[in-house]
């Protein structure tokens, strides 16, 4: 036997003027505080820790590989800004930027003003990783590492 929604509604268990009119800031704050607020945060902070790492490590084999060609003589120059280790270099700072953005709401602060400083973190940062990172690889295919030769 189907409910009549009709008869749902009479016997007070839909919404009413009475119930509308009880709606208040501090009811609807009450009910949103058994809310558990960290959980969000976590699985954002999960997945950009997921992100970084897959992408991190894509990156790092990547680059370990074309050292390896360069090394053995089928490729005459160790190129970095191909497509493929340029996406594995953003989608790895991507990853970042979700980690710090999950970070910081645990903090408190508002999710868009999160993003905004995880993304000027993960740029200001990535940037100047990129041109150590191009500098070293320029000196590897020169035979020169400065700071290798003079720590051994």
């Amino acid at each position: 036997m189907e409910p009549n929604p009709t008869e749902f509604l009479r016997e007070g268990n839909g919404i009413d003027n009475n119930s509308i009119s009880n709606l208040s800031t501090e009811n609807l704050m009450n009910s949103y505080s058994t809310l558990q607020i960290y959980e969000f945060p976590i699985k954002v902070i999960t997945i950009g820790i997921v992100i970084a790492l897959i992408f991190g490590i894509a990156f790092g084999y990547s680059l370990q590989r074309k050292v390896k060609l360069w090394e053995s003589g089928e490729s005459p120059s160790i190129v970095l800004g191909t497509p493929q280790t340029i996406t594995f270099w953003i989608c790895s700072f991507i990853g970042l930027t979700v980690f710090f953005t999950g970070s910081l709401e645990i903090l408190g602060f508002a999710p868009l003003k999160c993003l905004l400083f995880s993304l000027l973190i993960a740029v200001g940062s990535g940037i100047p990783m990129w041109r150590v990172l191009k500098e070293l690889l320029t000196q590897i295919a020169e035979g020169k590492l400065k700071e290798l030769d003079e720590f051994l």
